[in-house]
């Protein structure tokens, strides 16, 4: 007989172990730092194109940010991910001075390769109050750090106006004041700062998606019959798929498959969002009922991420009409629901708001020095809107005053090459 174990101290082989308490007494005083935030922009895109390059590459350029760049100016990798690094310095002019050599060996590290499988870095930079461990940092700050950079473009540099304050104009690099930003998750809009080298250009964004529209996509689910267990139950699935087939050859909008959305005709409401939220930003879904061969029912055009109906409209048919090849109900209802869809999206475009001051500041100007009857104010008025619509491609009111200079400069007669111009 083998001795059995009295130890009731002592957990079973089948009890999972609990992990171990964090002990916030353990981190180190609060204290005054400087938090540079860096990661790749796009780096799904990036590492989807050429994975085993791309992780040697970023293996290669933190390797060299640990043992070379941070030392030198006074600085410490923190912390490094599979596309990210967070570190401290021990003043804001030294973690200027690593954030561009990280930028200018990242660029020089792109030679020779295509746009898709070059490596872009942007960096943020905030100097802070912050607790840290053998593994981490902590404190609000060192989120602020982490929200900053989202700000930044490929090859950009963004501070804080902590940073700022200690840096100097033209010798620490070229300071642009962006104005106030705002920023997720904060009620409050952020002041920024851009640093670049007094030398360096504006490095246009190179890393282009496979579609050159990013293009919404729509699910239908198969309507649903009120009658339960009534016969006509599959007219809502014969419905949907002629849906789904006009919805097909629309070249402005993706639609999934009947295989996709059948699966949740009989599910609720909270199921369905659970399982398409991710997949469509739309979804069409409807309801009907069968009286003496009459087919009465509606619909609804919701937008996912919202949970809002975009647009609702009934229909009223006799039975033959699903199944003609011409279904004239399908097409009504894609009609209506393109119709919708299209004003929600087109709405969404021009109401899209320039992410800072600055850049509203720089349109007033640009609208101003349009006006004037002076061609030096006017060309420049040009210079700044093609800037404005560099830096926000997705904000419509660059590229409507952009088109009102081209009429102008036409009217005007200051065009030279009118072929072009047309």
């Amino acid at each position: 007989m083998s001795p059995q174990n009295n130890n009731t101290d002592t957990p079973s082989a089948a009890e999972p172990s609990s992990p171990a308490a964090f002990d916030i007494e353990a981190l180190s005083p609060r204290q005054q730092r400087v938090v540079l935030v860096c990661d790749v922009v796009e780096s799904v895109r990036w590492m989807e194109h050429d994975e085993d390059n791309a992780i040697t590459r970023w293996s290669q350029f933190a390797a060299a940010v640990r043992s070379r760049i941070a030392p030198e100016h006074g600085g410490e990798v923190i912390k490094s991910t599979g596309d990210g690094l967070m570190m401290q310095f021990q003043a804001a002019p030294g973690a200027v001075a690593a954030a561009n050599a990280m930028q200018k060996i990242a660029s020089e590290g792109n030679q020779g390769y295509a746009p898709e499988r070059q490596m872009h870095l942007r960096i943020g930079i905030h100097q802070t109050q912050a607790r840290r461990d053998a593994h981490d940092l902590y404190g609000h700050g060192v989120n602020l750090a982490a929200r900053i950079t989202q700000l930044a473009g490929p090859g950009e540099i963004i501070v804080t106006p902590e940073v700022r304050d200690h840096l100097t104009d033209s010798l620490d690099g070229e300071i642009e004041d962006m104005g106030e930003c705002y920023l997720k998750h904060l009620s409050e809009p952020q002041r920024v700062y851009r640093v670049g080298l007094s030398s360096e250009q504006h490095i246009p964004v190179l890393i282009k998606a496979k579609e050159t529209l990013n293009l919404p996509c729509l699910a239908v689910i198969p309507f649903r019959c009120l009658d339960v267990g009534s016969p006509h139950d599959v007219l809502g699935d014969v419905l949907c798929g002629n849906m789904i087939a006009h919805l097909s050859k629309s070249k402005t909008i993706k639609v999934l498959s009947r295989l996709s959305t059948t699966p949740f005709k009989q599910h609720s409401w909270d199921a369905v969002l659970n399982g398409l939220n991710s997949h469509a930003q739309y979804i069409i879904s409807g309801t009907y009922l069968v009286r003496s061969d009459i087919v009465q029912g509606d619909f609804e055009l919701i937008d996912v991420a919202k949970q809002t109906v975009l647009h609702a409209g009934n229909f009223s048919a006799q039975i033959s009409v699903f199944f003609q090849s011409n279904d004239l109900i399908a097409t009504q209802l894609v009609s209506e629901a393109i119709t919708a869809l299209f004003s929600a999206e087109s709405q969404a475009v021009i109401c899209s708001p320039f992410p800072n001051l600055a850049s509203y500041q720089l349109l007033l100007g640009s609208i101003n020095l349009m006006y004037r009857s002076n061609r030096e104010g006017f060309m420049r008025s040009k210079a700044m809107l093609d800037h404005l619509i560099e830096r926000h491609p997705r904000s419509t009111s660059a590229l409507v005053w952009r088109a009102s200079w081209q009429i102008l400069n036409s009217t005007r007669g200051l065009a030279t090459d009118f072929k072009k111009e047309s």
